[in-house]
């Protein structure tokens, strides 16, 4: 079975228009194997209780930093590798053991970037390849810049289930520097 990872490219580039062979070719499996996997469907795994966080970030902000925000959001420890995931397109860090050719750097992409070039504004985040903890995120609304702002730190402004921190505990809990 191909990991979370593999399932959500397929799905990408089914989206972009690709045959099942070419998709095959890309992903490195069979045209059957292909075919399951998009009968399938995509859909996040539901949780009980619903695990949910919201905050604001700048448009601007670089996907490192928001991996960095999430993983404070969540209450995480930043101990496992992760992949941003959009129009067949991933943005994380290089596999430090070689095994994948990985994805484009986080730290160079912003999220506006993602929103432009891919046309999406909602992005899956993949953490922990071993046990693949996908997440969506979906800009919901975007809103004016602060004037004169020249960096932002992250606000918490709603969540419900997960590990049981209030947002007010949630920003206590995480430092950002400008």
């Amino acid at each position: 079975m191909k990991g979370l990872r593999e399932i959500v490219l397929i799905h990408d580039l089914k989206k972009q228009g690709l045959s099942i062979s070419a998709i095959a070719r890309k992903v490195g499996c069979d045209r059957k194997t292909v075919r399951r996997h998009l009968d399938r469907g995509l859909e996040a795994p539901v949780y009980e209780p619903e695990v949910l966080r919201r905050f604001d970030v700048p448009l601007k902000i670089r996907l490192s930093r928001l991996h960095e925000v999430i993983q404070a959001a969540m209450g995480w420890s930043d101990t496992h590798l992760y992949e941003f995931r959009a129009g067949g397109v991933g943005w994380g860090v290089a596999d430090p053991d070689g095994f994948h050719d990985g994805p484009l750097p986080a730290s160079k992409t912003s999220l506006l970037d993602v929103i432009e070039d891919v046309g999406t504004k909602t992005i899956h985040y993949i953490y922990d390849f071993g046990n693949s903890w996908h997440h969506v995120i979906r800009v919901e609304k975007i809103g004016d810049a602060i004037p004169g702002a020249d960096w932002f730190c992250p606000r918490f402004t709603g969540h419900s289930g997960g590990c049981g921190l209030g947002c007010d505990e949630l920003a206590g809990r995480a430092h950002f520097q400008p």
